[in-house]
């Protein structure tokens, strides 16, 4: 049986995320080279499940976990 990888490409404007100046900056750090600094566009990429819903659901997680990780504070108390 072949098993065939369906990749899965999402791009967006980083404006498009409701961020503030801390948020961005560290986002942008964490995004590395998936972030254009001169469109500002965002491109994610799955192709780790051969199933274009599960690669779907993977990205979707990828976007959730990078904009929530965005807002913590790594200052120590």
């Amino acid at each position: 049986m072949h098993c065939t990888l369906i990749t899965l490409f999402i791009q967006f404007s980083l404006e498009r995320l409701d961020l503030d100046e801390h948020a961005r900056d560290k986002i942008i750090r964490l995004l590395g080279d998936r972030y254009d600094e001169e469109t500002g566009e965002v491109t994610l990429t799955a192709d780790c499940c051969p199933v274009r819903k599960q690669n779907t659901d993977y990205v979707k997680y990828l976007l959730t976990a990078l904009y929530f990780e965005s807002w913590v504070s790594n200052s120590s108390p």
